[in-house]
């Protein structure tokens, strides 16, 4: 394992928090008692350097010239992996909940690549991944995670390497045992996620705002706004209560023209922005 043994993996992720207890949905739609975030053990370039170099040291034999890798998860460890094999980096992201090749990226016919990823329970975006690949005719070599939550069960039609091999239970949600039904549910996520208002430099439309001043009221970002979850914005269930935004906040927001009725927000006369949206907003009252 280059290295690295399984009882360091999982301490390295104990470490970090990002081996989870509780009870949590996966990507899958599947009920799990246990979480890897492997988001929260790749912070730290020691560790990334590491694992890195564990799952090349697998992949290495296959002999790729590309490693492939779908965002988000798989950014960090796949381009560590990359750089560990001295190979190109690329990656597929979501557009419209679709996983697809962008940025100017190219696969050539017969191009040997490596797709990698940080967690696989049912292997559906792995999946989405080496399809793509095979769309565009690639010699897909192997497929390298870090954790396989499936204890090798998922065939994806290519060799699987990992770092750590888990048979970790997962449920219906149909289906819960009695603890995880007295628990509630949380799915973690990278970029979809319902936040708290007010943030630092975003305001919210009128109805969001009338409606986020309500008793247990929360104001769901709109998508592409910045400050909420870094470039998208949407929706992710979570049963925390939402404090009411402070009133001397929104003042200022109303007096700064940056909310109107459509909910809708421009930049000020002193952007450089083109494209006819440098008109600063006049106030309104809601």
């Amino acid at each position: 394992m280059g290295g690295v043994t399984r009882d360091e993996i999982l301490q390295l992720f104990k470490d970090s928090g990002a081996l989870l207890e509780g009870h949590f949905i996966l990507r899958s739609g599947l009920r799990s008692r246990q979480f890897f975030q492997c988001a929260l053990a790749l912070q730290h370039m020691p560790s990334v350097e590491r694992l890195g170099a564990a799952l090349a040291d697998k992949l290495r034999g296959h002999g790729p010239v590309t490693v492939l890798a779908p965002a988000m998860g798989g950014l960090v460890i796949g381009q560590e992996v990359a750089r560990q094999l001295g190979v190109r980096f690329i990656f597929v992201e979501k557009e419209e909940d679709v996983l697809v090749l962008r940025r100017g990226f190219r696969i050539a016919p017969g191009e040997k690549l490596v797709i990698v990823e940080d967690v696989v329970t049912k292997g559906g975006r792995v999946a989405e991944t080496v399809a793509i690949a095979r769309e565009h005719q690639a010699e897909i070599c192997a497929v390298g995670v870090v954790v396989d939550r499936s204890n090798g069960t998922v065939d994806l039609g290519v060799p699987m390497e990992s770092l750590l091999s888990m048979d970790v239970e997962t449920f219906d949600p149909g289906n819960l045992p009695e603890d995880l039904q007295a628990i509630p549910a949380i799915k973690p996520g990278p970029v979809n996620r319902k936040s708290p208002w007010p943030c630092p430099g975003v305001f919210p439309s009128p109805g969001d705002l009338k409606r986020a001043l309500e008793p247990g009221g929360i104001y769901i970002a709109e998508r592409g706004n910045p400050g909420i979850g870094g470039s998208e914005g949407g929706v992710q269930e979570l049963s925390a209560p939402v404090t009411k935004p402070d009133e001397a906040q929104a003042d200022r927001g109303r007096r700064a023209g940056r909310i109107r009725r459509s909910g809708r927000t421009k930049p000020h006369r002193s952007s450089r922005n083109t494209g006819g949206m440098n008109e600063k907003l006049p106030a309104r009252e809601i």
